[in-house]
C-alpha cells in the first residue's frame, strides 16, 4: 500500500513540476521567483520520496506522510497571500535544505551506512512539521493584520477572497495532517488515504502558483474579478498617512503618463526610464504600483499593452494576431499570448474571433 501511495506522490509532483518548468522555459519573461522555485521544490521532494521508498521499514507511512508535509509548508507559503515573495523565500530555502539532508540520510541507510530512526522520532518531527505550518499560517495572518489601518485599506473584495481562499487551504490541510497523525497510532490504510488527499491539496497550491490564480478553477470568472477593479489597494505593513498620499500621487502620476504618452509602446521600457518622468525613485515606483493595482511593473506594463492591443482590434476587426503584437509593445508572440490569456481569459486568436462576430452582430 505504502508504495502504492509513494508511486502517487512521486506523479503527481512531478507532473506539477514539470508543467511549470515548461510554462516557467515558454513563458521565461513573464516567469515570477515564486514560478521558478516550484520545480526545485518538487523535483526534490520526488527524490526525496524515491529514497524513502527505496529504504523501506515499517513507518514507510509516516515518513511519506512528513515527505508530503515539507511540500506543503513549501507551496503554501509561495502560493498564499500572507506572505511576500522575500519572507516564503527564506522559509522554502529552508524546506530545500531540510529535503536535501533528508535525502543524503535514506541514501545512507541503503548503504547501511546508517540507520532509520525510530518511531517515536518520526512521529515528534512528523507533529513538528504539523505545528510549523499552523505556526506559520498564523504568523502570516498576523503579519497581515497587525495594522488596522492597512486592513481597512485593503478591505476590497479581492483581498477578502484571497484570504478566504488561503485559509481554506490551510484549514484543510491541517485537518488532513491531524487526521494522518492520529491514524498512525490505529489505522495506517486510514493514514495512507488522508496523505493521497494532502498531496491533492499540495498539487492545489502548485497549481496556483502555475496558473497564477486564486481559485485554480474558474479562471475566467477570477480575471473579471481582477480586471472589474480600477483600483485594488494591496496593504502596506506600517504605512502612514503620508507614505499613503505620497504612493497615491506617484500612482497617479505614472498612470497619466501612461495614459498620455503610451510609453508601453516601447517594447524595452523599463521602470528606471520612468523615474525622470514622475520625479521619484524606482523603489517608490515599484510599491505605489503596487499598493494601487497588485500587480508588479511587468505586469502593468504588459496590462496596458493588452487593453490597447484591444482597442486597436475594436477599431480594426480586420487586424491579425501577428500584426497586433508588435505594434502593442511585445518582444514576441509567445508573451503576448500569455499576457493576453492572463488578463483576458483566453488565446488571443478565440478572443478576436469571438469578437469579431459580437462587433459584426452589432453593427447589423
Amino acid at each position: 500500500m505504502e508504495t502504492f501511495i509513494a508511486a502517487i506522490i512521486v506523479m503527481m509532483s512531478l507532473s506539477v513540476a514539470t508543467f511549470q518548468m515548461i510554462r516557467n522555459m515558454k513563458y521565461c519573461e513573464l516567469a515570477e521567483r515564486r514560478q521558478k522555485m516550484v520545480p526545485l521544490v518538487l523535483y526534490l521532494n520526488s527524490l526525496l520520496v524515491i529514497c524513502d521508498l527505496s529504504v523501506g521499514g515499517h513507518e514507510l507511512g509516516t515518513r511519506l506522510f512528513t515527505d508530503v508535509m515539507l511540500v506543503a509548508i513549501a507551496l503554501s507559503v509561495l502560493s498564499s497571500s500572507l506572505w511576500s515573495i522575500a519572507r516564503a523565500r527564506r522559509i522554502v530555502s529552508c524546506v530545500i535544505g531540510i529535503e536535501v539532508m533528508l535525502s543524503i540520510y535514506y541514501l545512507l541507510c541503503m548503504l547501511s551506512l546508517s540507520i532509520l530512526p525510530d518511531d517515536r522520532w518520526l512521529e515528534y518531527f512528523a507533529l513538528f512539521l504539523v505545528l510549523a505550518y499552523a505556526f506559520l499560517f498564523m504568523a502570516g495572518v498576523w503579519l497581515r493584520l497587525r495594522e488596522v489601518r492597512a486592513v481597512m485599506n485593503a478591505g476590497t473584495v479581492w483581498s477578502s477572497l484571497t484570504l478566504a481562499v488561503d485559509a481554506f487551504y490551510a484549514v484543510v490541510i491541517l485537518a488532513e495532517a491531524a487526521v494522518a497523525l492520529v491514524s498512525a497510532y490505529g489505522e495506517p490504510l486510514v493514514q495512507s488515504g488522508v496523505t493521497v488527499l494532502l498531496c491533492g491539496a499540495v498539487v492545489g497550491s502548485g497549481l496556483r502558483i502555475a496558473c497564477d490564480s486564486v481559485f485554480v478553477v474558474m479562471l475566467r470568472q477570477e480575471r473579471r474579478i481582477v480586471e472589474s477593479m480600477k483600483i485594488s489597494p494591496v496593504e502596506v505593513a506600517g504605512m502612514g498617512q503620508r507614505e499613503d498620499d505620497i504612493y497615491k500621487d506617484i500612482y497617479e502620476r505614472v498612470l497619466e503618463y501612461f495614459e498620455r504618452d503610451k510609453p508601453f509602446l516601447n517594447s524595452n521600457l523599463a521602470i528606471n526610464d520612468l523615474v525622470s518622468v514622475v520625479f521619484t525613485n524606482k523603489l517608490y515606483i515599484s510599491r505605489a504600483i503596487s499598493q494601487y493595482t497588485g500587480r508588479n511593473f511587468c505586469q502593468f506594463v504588459n496590462y496596458h499593452r493588452i487593453m490597447y492591443s484591444v482597442e486597436c482590434f475594436r477599431s480594426n476587426i480586420d487586424l491579425k494576431v501577428a500584426e497586433l503584437w508588435p505594434m502593442s509593445g511585445f518582444n514576441s508572440i509567445v508573451s503576448y499570448n500569455m499576457a493576453f490569456r492572463l488578463f483576458m481569459g483566453e488565446n488571443p486568436s478565440d478572443w478576436c474571433r469571438k469578437e469579431k462576430i459580437r462587433l459584426s452582430r452589432k453593427g447589423k
